[in-house]
């Protein structure tokens, strides 16, 4: 019999892209961002694993647990560049430029205060 570890994170990878896809497709004419569309899903396709539905097909739930113990530090350093960089290619750029100096008039203090905070604590 052959070994095929290999087949849960590329079928994930894969499945992934395409629910993606389908999803970027599905809330285009909504007002519910992408993000939160692909949080719901992801957090429903874990949900659905932990309470054994994909158990049928072992590489599927396999796949989902791998993603369930990922290291934080691939998060931050392979999907939020993606997600950062669709959000400022999607960006209204007459609106940012109309709330920036507001922003950056929260942001600042905001920011500030928090990093006391922190280093307080």
């Amino acid at each position: 019999m052959e070994d095929t570890s290999f087949l849960a994170p590329l079928l994930l990878t894969i499945g992934g892209l395409v629910i993606g896809a389908l999803l970027k497709s599905l809330l285009r004419h909504t007002r519910i961002p992408y993000t939160v569309g692909l949080f719901a899903v992801g957090l429903l396709v874990g949900l659905l694993n932990r309470y054994g539905i994909f158990n049928f097909w072992s590489d599927l739930s396999e796949g989902v647990n791998s993603v369930a113990n990922i290291n934080p530090d691939l998060i931050l350093y392979l999907f939020l560049p993606i997600l950062i960089f669709d959000a400022a290619y999607e960006l209204n750029l007459h609106i940012f430029k109309k709330t920036l100096a507001n922003a950056t008039l929260l942001a600042v203090p905001g920011l500030i205060i928090c990093m006391l905070l922190t280093g307080t604590c």
